[in-house]
């Protein structure tokens, strides 16, 4: 007969035999089974799992996987690829009951027998085996259970004696000290973590810019991601307290998941002489992300009206001007090193020169922020269209007073032709016509017009209800939303670049002037607006004065309206949070 093998070697071992610890011994029993039975064995169908949880299924568990998706290939194609399945014992194929019995039910039930690797078959053929099977899993899982909690036992002990119970930090190396591992602080690596801390601290940029500086700097230590950096900035293991128990993993459903642990049950263990961070610098990087997360867009009422700025650049438009010659990023920089004045310049161009990108023209940083700023304080969150766009918000509602008038005059309607149909029967009746089909029409006639008095007294309670409603409802809520984003604009220049990314698609465009001084810049606004100006040339020139301007067919130029009520409605109470808005 063809045989096929499944070894598994469990990630916790403690207590397990010699030959439960190494699939190469399981393999090996397995085969020497296969060889005193006299069955064949092709490689292909030797299926391992090495380090891998019982309690795990489906791809969580490759090898067994594998070996499930042969089966089924076989039993659809009616040519199986072996008949017998050897394992080193019950407890190779899972550790859960429920779903190992069911998988070695799977097995059995197309036609392929289960050897253990010393020489037990296991069959399914009565109530007894079944009971004996599910037995066996039981004890299986229990086990399964034991050893997990073992294993928390031992490291939680580890953890209280301050002994490394986990992956290791950058900052530090690992020495053996009998029978346990400890950490030591690497002085080349400590000081890239004070490098990091400190340009956290000094606001160099949000995580992604660290990480990305870091690679630049530090290119050949490792690889640095933003999930890295911002693990390494809330690691209290750098201001000597080792922490164990954070987060837990767990098998649910055939995998395995992460869960959060309270606090409460976490174990801290004080290191000192581990120490990288001072305390100082600790607080400093921990009060400025803490303060960089509260600087979310919001409305009034605290609702969240923009995704998370991660960027606390003290600038407006960092991150969001771009070259038009090259297409790179346009940054901030300074004229000297004590001047106040700030302006733009082409990134490759600065780092790589003229070879990069042949645009040389400095933007002055103060002036291109006002003319954006006025570009949408002017011509967009403007008070005066508040009042129509409260009226179109109000067209929206079912019990506005429009909407309400509208079906009660539908409900008038109905109830006059079902009057004159009444009154066509009765005559019928008048003059000898059939009484009793006549009779059973006015009678559903009758019961129609009920339904229609019943739905007109509802309305009419509404009405009575919403007597007091009015539009300016709708129009504070708008005008304070707006209020908000005016202040924003002048305000916090984290928060005002998500209202500039709410009202703008894609980047702010700089192109030198051809033929004189000056730049000229231009960015697509939502609903196919463009604004577009110069600075440093001759505004004078109806050429160079700034403009906004709409894509023919989109909307009348002087009809604003549709975008802002867009934009309100995306504010709209009962939402959990803010919805993004019309250009997010």
């Amino acid at each position: 007969m063809r045989a096929a093998v499944y070894v598994r070697k469990s990630t916790a071992q403690d207590g397990r035999a010699e030959a439960e610890k190494s699939v190469a011994e399981q393999e090996r029993a397995c085969r020497a089974l296969i060889d005193l039975k006299g069955w064949t064995l092709d490689a292909e169908h030797v299926y391992a799992d090495d380090a891998t949880s019982g309690a795990l299924f489906g791809e969580s568990r490759p090898g067994f996987h594998r070996l499930l998706e042969a089966i089924k290939a076989g039993t659809k194609s009616k040519r199986l690829p072996f008949d017998v399945l050897v394992t080193y014992d019950g407890d190779r194929l899972g550790r859960d009951r429920v779903r190992t019995d069911y998988h070695a039910v799977e097995i059995l039930d197309a036609g392929i027998r289960i050897f253990f690797a010393n020489g037990e078959e296991r069959i399914v053929n009565n109530a007894t085996d079944s009971f004996i099977l599910s037995a066996k899993g039981y004890a299986a899982e229990v086990e399964r259970e034991r050893a997990v909690e073992r294993t928390r036992d031992a490291l939680r002990a580890k953890a209280k004696a301050g002994h490394l119970t986990g992956s290791v930090a950058f900052g530090y190396d690992v020495v053996i000290v009998g029978t346990h591992k400890e950490l030591v602080v690497n002085p080349a690596q400590a000081e890239i973590v004070r490098r990091l801390f400190s340009w956290s601290a000094e606001g160099y940029g949000g995580i992604p810019h660290l990480a990305h500086r870091m690679n630049v700097e530090y290119p050949g230590v490792r690889k640095w991601s933003a999930t890295g950096i911002r693990d390494m900035l809330h690691n209290r293991l750098y201001v000597g307290q080792i922490t164990y128990g954070r987060k837990r993993k767990t098998v649910k459903g055939g995998k395995t998941v992460t869960l959060t642990t309270p606090e409460a049950e976490w174990i801290t263990a004080e290191r000192p002489e581990l120490r990288i961070i001072e305390d100082a610098l600790w607080q400093k990087v921990q009060q400025r992300h803490a303060e960089t997360f509260k600087t979310y867009l919001r409305g009034q009422k605290g609702r969240l009206s923009g995704r998370p700025e991660m960027t606390a650049s003290k600038y407006l438009l960092s991150g969001m001007v771009e070259c038009g010659v090259c297409g790179g990023r346009m940054v901030v920089w300074s004229g000297s090193k004590h001047s106040p004045i700030r302006y733009l310049k082409c990134w490759r161009r600065k780092a790589r020169g003229p070879e990069a990108c042949a645009n040389h023209r400095s933007v002055p940083l103060q002036a291109l922020t006002d003319k954006v700023i006025e570009h949408f304080r002017s011509d967009v969150l403007t008070p005066e269209r508040v009042e129509q766009i409260g009226r179109d918000l109000a067209a929206d509602a079912a019990t506005s007073p429009e909407k309400i008038a509208a079906v009660r005059a539908q409900l008038d309607t109905e109830a006059r032709q079902l009057d004159t149909e009444i009154a066509r029967f009765v005559a019928a009746i008048a003059k000898g016509g059939p009484a009793d089909s006549v009779m059973a029409a006015i009678h559903q006639a009758e019961a129609a017009k009920q339904s229609v008095e019943a739905r007109r007294a509802a309305l009419e309670s509404t009405q009575r209800a919403i007597a007091g409603w009015k539009a300016t409802g709708h129009d504070k809520r708008v005008s304070a939303l707006l209020g908000d984003w005016r202040a924003a604009l002048m305000g916090e220049p984290v928060v005002a670049r998500q209202v500039l990314r709410k009202l703008l698609v894609g980047h702010i465009v700089v192109n030198p002037i051809e033929d004189g001084p000056g730049v000229w810049y231009s960015a697509r606004g939502s609903y196919s607006r463009l604004i577009a100006g110069t600075i440093g040339a001759d505004e004078s020139s109806p050429d160079n004065r700034a403009v906004t301007v709409r894509k023919i067919g989109v909307a009348r130029p002087d009809d604003l309206g549709q975008e802002l009520v867009a934009l309100a409605r995306a504010q709209r109470p009962g939402q959990s949070g803010g919805g993004p808005g019309p250009t997010s």
